[in-house]
C-alpha cells in the first residue's frame, strides 16, 4: 500500500483522485443520454409546428373565408355622378343661396358695428333709420326661414330616401333660429330708441348689446353654412342627377315669391344671374326677360323694395325711389 501510494504520489495523482474521475465518467454517461434525448425532441419539435401557429393559420384561414364588412371611403360614397362636372359647385343653387346669406349678415354686422357709430359720433342719426332697420332685417329674417322651409321639406326628405342626411345638419336650424328671434327683439329694442331719438349715449348700450349677438349669429350661421356644403351637398351630387336636382329646384322655385330671388341672386353680378336662371334653374327664356329679370337686376325691383332701406341708413340720406342708384352688393 505505502509502495502503491509513493507511485502514486511520485505520478503527481492524488489517490483521492480516483472516485472523482469515476464520478465525471458517470456524469459525462448521464450528459450524453440527456443530449441524445434532447436531440430527439429537437426533432420532434421541428417536426410538428406550435399549436399557437397552428392556431393562427386557422385564423387566417377563417379571415380570409368569411372578410369583415368595412365603410367605403369617403371620397367613394361622395364621388359626384356623372354629369355634375358641367355644373361648378360655386353655382349651385345651394351655394348661391348661401353666399346670399352670408352677404346678408355681413351687412348686419357691419351696419351695426360700423355703420351706426359712425353716424352717432357724427350726430347723423335719425328717426325713420328705426324703420329701416326693422323692415330690412324683417326682410332678412323671412329670406332664412324660406331657405330652411327648403331644405326641411324638400330637399332634407328625397335625400333621406337615397342616403342619411347626418341630424346635425337640421338640428342646427333651431339654434339658428333662437339666434336670429334674439337679434330680432334686440333690432326692435333699438330701432324704437333711434324712433324715439334718444341720445348717442342711449343708442350706445343698445347697439352694443345688439352687435355681440349678430356677431355670434353670423358666426354659426357661417359654420353652418360651411358644413352643409362640405357633407350636404356631396351627398346630394353622389345620390341625385342635375335632372333630378333640376326636378327638386322647380318645386323651390314654384314657392318663392320672383322678388326674392333677387337676394338670391344678389351674390352674381347680372350676366352670372342671366346664366343662373337659365342654366341652374331652368326657368323659360321669356320668364326670365319679361318676368324676372325687371325684379333681379341691378336697380331692379328687388333692390327698389329692400336693399334700398338699407343704403338709405349707410347713406344717411333717403333715396328717391325712382332715381335709386345701382345695387349695394357688400
Amino acid at each position: 500500500m505505502l509502495a502503491s501510494n509513493e507511485n502514486s504520489e511520485a505520478a503527481g495523482v492524488d489517490a483521492k483522485s480516483i472516485p472523482v474521475k469515476e464520478e465525471e465518467q458517470q456524469a459525462a454517461a448521464t450528459e450524453e443520454v440527456k443530449v441524445e434525448e434532447g436531440a430527439a425532441t429537437a426533432t420532434a419539435t421541428a417536426t410538428a409546428p406550435p399549436a399557437v401557429e397552428a392556431e393562427a393559420v386557422s385564423a387566417t384561414e377563417n379571415e380570409e373565408a368569411v372578410p369583415t364588412a368595412t365603410e367605403a371611403p369617403a371620397e367613394e360614397a361622395t364621388k359626384p355622378l356623372p354629369g355634375w362636372e358641367k355644373y361648378p359647385v360655386k353655382y349651385d343653387g345651394w351655394v348661391v343661396s348661401h353666399n346670399a346669406i352670408r352677404l346678408d349678415l355681413d351687412d348686419l354686422v357691419r351696419i351695426v358695428e360700423e355703420t351706426i357709430p359712425a353716424h352717432i359720433a357724427a350726430g347723423k342719426m335719425q328717426p325713420w333709420m328705426g324703420d329701416n332697420l326693422m323692415e330690412w332685417y324683417e326682410h332678412i329674417c323671412n329670406i332664412i326661414h324660406e331657405h330652411h322651409d327648403h331644405e326641411e321639406e324638400i330637399f332634407f326628405p328625397a335625400m333621406n330616401e337615397r342616403v342619411t342626411v347626418p341630424e346635425k345638419l337640421t338640428a342646427d336650424h333651431k339654434t339658428l333660429m333662437s339666434l336670429m328671434g334674439r337679434t330680432k327683439e334686440e333690432i326692435k329694442a333699438l330701432s324704437a330708441a333711434i324712433k324715439e331719438n334718444r341720445p348717442g349715449e342711449e343708442l350706445e348700450p343698445l347697439r352694443a348689446t345688439l352687435s355681440a349677438t349678430a356677431r355670434a349669429f353670423n358666426a354659426e350661421m357661417r359654420a353652418h353654412l360651411q358644413e352643409e356644403e362640405e357633407i350636404g351637398l356631396p351627398l346630394f351630387r353622389a345620390n341625385f342627377t342635375k335632372k333630378e336636382a333640376s326636378a327638386l329646384e322647380a318645386k323651390i322655385t314654384k314657392t318663392i315669391k320672383p322678388i326674392f330671388l333677387g337676394n338670391l341672386l344678389r351674390p352674381l353680378d347680372e350676366a352670372d344671374r342671366r346664366m343662373w336662371m337659365k342654366k341652374y334653374a331652368k326657368i323659360p327664356a321669356p320668364v326670365i326677360t319679361f318676368i324676372l329679370w325687371p325684379k333681379v337686376k341691378d336697380n331692379g325691383a328687388y333692390y327698389q323694395t329692400y336693399t334700398r332701406v338699407y343704403d338709405e341708413i349707410v347713406k344717411a340720406e333717403r333715396i328717391p325711389v325712382k332715381s335709386a342708384g345701382k345695387c349695394v352688393v357688400m
